[in-house]
């Protein structure tokens, strides 16, 4: 989003879409080599991927500026509306609403997927790979797939704070930024649509109650993580669906009583 908008000179909108297809792009070629590993050598790899991206960051000076980052990035347009109205995007709160907005659509997409029959291939991988491919499917092209699309939401991330902040800098490229979102993932729970959405809600919220400095956030939340993958394997989200079979038993027993009783 920096490099199309302050480099190429691209409108907003349209370095807004391209910043996402391209992150989709990449996402495909990553995809490529990476999905041939398994296990730890796959997650290796997408490690070493990031790391490759932050040396790039750096150095790369003449395009993404190196230490100094990329500053200016353009705000959104205001949006015309009827009667000669429009909504502008000056003031903190309304850009606060404009990143709302994309991740209520994210989240409404994001559910769409999961209960489609992309969806549950995409869990029928996930639990067991080697009897889906027996079943049928394809999964190198299914894992491609998904690939693809978190690409693109990563995208519409890094789309959003480029132009929340105006400024993107090296240490946005931090391979333990991945870190974070796979922390967050774990608390919040995977294969859930909530579960990226409660995690970080929790995870930012707990150093500022403790009011800890930076270093020891990193540690903090490595224990955390420890003791939900420990305690909670299927994080927050697991614990409303452990109790949901629970809920339903006791609500049979309240209509065979009702019944009863009638």
């Amino acid at each position: 989003m920096a490099l199309l908008t302050v480099k190429a000179g691209m409108s907003f909108w349209i370095a807004f879409f391209g910043s996402i297809a391209i992150v989709g792009l990449a996402g495909f070629l990553i995809a490529l080599p990476a999905l041939r590993l398994r296990g730890p050598y796959f997650i290796l790899v997408t490690l070493c991927f990031a790391i490759i991206v932050q040396v790039v960051v750096i150095a790369w000076i003449g395009l993404t500026g190196g230490t100094n980052g990329i500053i200016g990035i353009p705000r959104p347009p205001p949006i015309p509306l009827p009667f000669r109205m429009e909504v502008t995007f000056d003031s903190l709160l309304s850009r606060y609403y404009f990143i709302l907005f994309f991740l209520i659509v994210i989240a409404l997409v994001n559910h769409r997927v999961v209960h489609s029959l992309v969806g549950k291939t995409f869990i029928a991988i996930s639990q067991d790979e080697d009897l889906a491919q027996s079943l049928g499917i394809n999964t190198v092209r299914v894992k491609l797939l998904s690939f693809i699309i978190s690409a693109m939401f990563a995208g519409v991330a890094g789309a959003l704070y480029a132009t929340y902040n105006s400024v993107v800098s090296p240490d946005l490229a931090h391979f333990l930024r991945g870190f974070d979102a796979f922390v967050f993932l774990i608390i919040g729970g995977v294969a859930s649509v909530a579960g990226p959405f409660i995690g970080p809600l929790v995870m930012i919220a707990i150093p500022e109650l403790l009011q800890v400095v930076v270093g020891l956030k990193t540690m903090i939340y490595g224990v955390i993580l420890l003791m939900f993958i420990l305690i909670m394997p299927y994080g927050i989200t697991g614990i409303f669906k452990r109790f949901n079979p629970m809920l339903e038993k006791m609500k049979e027993k309240v209509i065979k009583v009702s019944h009863g009783a009638a």
